[in-house]
């Protein structure tokens, strides 16, 4: 079954303990997956100051365990923005708690579908909690280096 985390609602301070997840994740997940140039650049942009700005614009959440953040997950209505989980906690049901829950908050905003753009990494994870591909496509980064994401797409059962 895995670890039981607690899910609450981001909070200022939180910041730089999600983005060394996101930099942990992006270093350690994304290696076989993508060029050292992407990691760095994907890694730089993982700061705290990222992680402020974003969290106002977005749904942001995070999975505690022993009153440690290991995971973290931020959405706009029906979209997943960010959904990271610390490398030594993967495998542990941590990510499973984190999407879970989003999936039960945008059902009860009688939204029917949920979609993201995933890593290369993260597509084997979405498709076994029903996620379908909907096309590959390219991203960049914010030095305007391209990478490829697969656009991936749920349907939510009515509530």
């Amino acid at each position: 079954m895995g670890i039981k985390v607690r899910i609450r609602k981001f909070h200022m301070g939180d910041e730089y303990s999600v983005a060394k997840i996101i930099r942990d994740a992006n270093r350690i997940t994304l290696k076989k997956f993508y060029s050292p140039a992407i990691i760095r650049q994907m890694c730089a942009d993982a700061n705290a100051k990222m992680v402020r700005k974003k969290a106002k614009d977005k749904n942001f959440k995070v999975a505690i365990f022993k009153n440690r953040i290991v995971g973290v997950i931020g959405s706009t209505e029906n979209r997943i923005r960010s959904f990271f989980v610390s490398p030594s906690f993967q495998g542990k049901g941590v990510g499973r708690s984190l999407i879970e829950h989003l999936e039960r908050e945008v059902k009860k905003l009688r939204i029917n579908f949920i979609q993201l753009n995933s890593s290369l990494y993260a597509v084997k994870f979405y498709k076994h909690f029903g996620y379908k591909i909907v096309k590959h496509i390219k991203s960049k980064t914010r030095n305007g280096t391209w990478f490829e994401v697969v656009l991936m797409k749920k349907f939510l059962p009515k509530p």
